[in-house]
């Protein structure tokens, strides 16, 4: 596959590696090879309020595949998907009248990404390639 890059060094065509969908909840993994052989990665995700969108461009970190720029993009959102439930397990927001807000069906989403996300890094896992 051929990648586009704009002026501004931002592919305009990404491979997809990850395309999941869970009622609003969404992880997109992109992936482009840059001039030189390198891989860089993108991320378009939104769970529960959470959400990152960027796209794989000539300034970002490079890997040497398109395996290991998607594994290391799904080792940040592991990260920070469980940096937010470890937060929200022990925080409790508050509604305008000072009353405790239920935030189980977002906790429901992020561990329900979570256990995709731990999933697709087991396949991605670079050090699990070298042992075919």
């Amino acid at each position: 596959m051929r990648f586009e890059f704009n002026d501004r060094g931002v592919c305009q065509n990404p491979e997809r590696k990850v395309d999941l969908h869970d009622g609003k909840n969404y992880l997109i993994v992109k992936v482009a090879q840059l001039p030189d052989g390198s891989w860089a990665e993108g991320l378009d995700m939104r769970v529960g309020t959470l959400g990152y969108l960027y796209s794989p461009s000539m300034g970002r970190e490079r890997y040497d595949s398109d395996r290991s720029a998607a594994y290391a993009v799904l080792l940040k959102v592991k990260e920070t998907l469980e940096r937010e439930i470890q937060f929200w397990e022990k925080h409790t927001e508050l509604d305008d009248n000072l009353e405790p807000v239920d935030n189980s069906k977002a906790m429901q989403g992020f561990r329900r990404m979570l256990k995709v996300v731990l999933e697709k890094l087991e396949y991605y896992d670079p050090v699990q390639m070298t042992l075919f």
